[in-house]
């Protein structure tokens, strides 16, 4: 639990907890799958049908589009597409929240991953979406006030030109944002709080302990977070530039439906962006760690 009335602590140690975040995620990646495999075969089986049937409404659109109809109507889309759409982001959304409340424990709690996918119904996790909708909202209010009667108000009539009041706000918007994404970096802490079951822990008290740790805070996630999404757009671009784009057009003409095979590796390529949720949440475990149970220790995994 966090020890709040701790003596002020020294900055965060960005390089050292972006550091223990990946060294987390690689010495332990055994724990990162078993929190993770049920999810991952979840997603890629539900993103691979729908993949599939997008691709099969898409190549009857080309082929009835290629008979040169005077009025074209695209073909009805599958039925029960948009219910498998919802389900497939229902599972990724739960499925993140999962790994990332095992993770959190994993990291602080010393407690050794279970079967995948076993927290859904646990306290732990409905704590965490509910702490997490709390900070999205304190995030996105200020600037839903300050933008929508702005834009009610101030927005040209049709055919006008915008007056010197609209553009006057654009930078007071940017400024209410980058200040919402500052609240949202400086409360993050109380995620891996309530998912270890920290409910001690309140809003004012996140707020000062992280008081001139914002931007840390900001390129540590981003440094946990871009990188290994680049790697995974780049082996994306390489598989599709491999056996993708040649089979997307036929010598004919037409747009021939795609190997089953290039099907799953969109799907796969997609859901293993839920790999790598434990590299960032790593990171706001060893911040909780730093600003409320005493620092972190830099030897843990070395």
């Amino acid at each position: 639990m966090s020890q709040i009335d701790v003596p002020p602590l020294p900055k965060l140690p960005l390089g050292e907890t972006i550091s223990l975040s990946y060294a987390w995620f690689f010495q332990k990646f055994a724990d990162v799958l078993r929190v993770s495999w049920l999810w991952l075969m979840l997603c890629i089986v539900l993103f691979g049908i729908e993949n599939w049937l997008h691709w099969s409404w898409l190549t009857a659109a080309f082929a009835h589009a290629s008979k040169g109809a005077t009025h074209f109507q695209a073909p009805a889309l599958p039925l029960g597409l948009g219910f498998l759409m919802m389900l497939a982001w229902l599972a990724m959304m739960f499925g993140t929240t999962s790994v990332a409340v095992a993770w959190h424990r994993r990291i602080l709690l010393n407690e050794q991953p279970g079967l995948s996918g076993r927290n859904v119904a646990s306290r732990a996790l409905w704590r965490y979406i509910g702490i997490g909708i709390a900070i999205t909202l304190i995030t996105i209010l200020p600037i839903a006030i300050v933008m929508f009667p702005t834009m009610f108000l101030l927005a040209p009539a049709q055919g006008s030109q915008p007056d010197a009041a609209f553009f006057l706000m654009i930078p007071i918007i940017f400024v209410i944002y980058i200040a919402a994404l500052a609240i949202m970096l400086r409360l993050s802490v109380l995620l891996p709080a309530r998912a270890i079951g920290d409910t001690a822990l309140t809003f004012g008290q996140a707020w000062r302990r992280t008081r001139g740790n914002t931007w840390r805070m900001f390129w540590g996630l981003l440094a946990c977070s871009i990188p290994p999404l680049i790697v995974l757009e780049i082996i994306s671009a390489v598989v599709w530039a491999a056996i993708g784009t040649s089979k997307l057009v036929s010598t004919d003409g037409q747009m021939p439906v795609p190997p089953f095979g290039l099907i799953m590796m969109s799907a796969i390529m997609f859901v293993l962006s839920l790999l790598i949720v434990p590299i960032y949440i790593g990171f706001l475990s060893h911040s909780y760690r730093h600003f409320f149970q005493g620092g972190i220790d830099v030897d843990e995994l070395i």
